[in-house]
């Protein structure tokens, strides 16, 4: 997400970091960073305890997705900013949306709390698709389009990649589309495939939406980032697949604003979906 935020405000590209990108420029003992809870807790402590000189510290800080951060990184990043009446604290985060567990419930440095209570990026009805498998209760924001149901499609895992390539030339046959994995590119059905209907199928975040392109990414990298058709390959039954727990499966369903398509190779799997979903049509 950071990159694509660089790549829209080149302008405040310098600016734009992951949080713990940042730390780790920050900070000049990188010892131990191979060792569980060194990003979470060990460079964040060594924030705080190597930034002391207001100079050094930040006039705003804006934060999102901060409910995947957990407390120390959120206090380290309180502690790089300014004392000042004019210094700046804006979080954006939601805790129902803390999927991987590092959240805080602390407000830290809130002055004024603003509350969101619907989903604002999709149709009604991928968001009670996504209600439905993932046991939500997240309202639809009034107003917005009715949409599609999720579409599920079952077939060998040799005929994945093609079918992918025709629901992309169905529905956006110009490019734009995004096909999310719980695997990385080589790792995935795609990876023998990268190219048909003259599109060509990109990493590059630099491409995204852009015409001509299809843009691929596991599960966990796209969250925080949308497209109009998002294509899920791989998809499977909540614990039949350790790459796929129900946060990975909340965030393939989101991502996509207008129209969903899955794609499992599993019976068990597919008939799961479709009768999750067919109360919806």
């Amino acid at each position: 997400m950071a990159e694509s935020l660089r790549l829209k405000h080149p302008d405040m590209a310098s600016a734009i970091f992951s949080v713990d990108s940042l730390f780790w420029n920050l900070v000049d003992d990188h010892s131990g960073s191979g060792a569980s809870g060194f990003y979470s807790t060990v460079l964040p402590e060594r924030v705080m305890d190597s930034f002391h000189n207001e100079d050094d510290k930040y006039d705003a800080i804006i934060i999102d997705e901060g409910q995947d951060f957990g407390d120390e990184r959120i206090f380290a990043l309180y502690e790089l900013l300014k004392d000042y009446d004019t210094s700046q604290w804006l979080y954006f985060g939601d805790n129902k949306q803390d999927l991987y567990g590092q959240g805080t419930n602390e407000t830290l440095g809130a002055e004024v709390t603003f509350r969101l209570y619907h989903n604002c990026r999709n149709t009604e009805r991928i968001n009670a698709a996504t209600n439905k498998v993932c046991s939500g209760v997240v309202k639809p924001m009034p107003g917005v389009p009715k949409g599609e149901v999720p579409h599920v499609s079952i077939c060998k895992v040799d005929s994945m990649a093609q079918k992918a390539w025709d629901l992309v030339n169905e529905l956006s046959a110009n490019g734009g589309a995004v096909i999310l994995s719980p695997y990385k590119l080589e790792n995935s059905c795609m990876n023998s495939s990268r190219k048909a209907y003259s599109l060509n199928l990109t990493e590059d975040i630099s491409k995204l939406g852009e015409p001509g392109f299809v843009f691929y990414s596991t599960i966990k990298s796209f969250k925080g980032l949308e497209a109009r058709h998002v294509i899920f390959v791989h998809a499977d039954k909540l614990g039949m697949n350790p790459a796929l727990a129900e946060e990975d499966l909340y965030v393939a369903f989101t991502r996509a604003t207008a129209r969903l398509d899955i794609i499992t190779t599993d019976l068990e799997t597919g008939s799961w979906l479709l009768n999750l979903l067919k109360v919806f049509e």
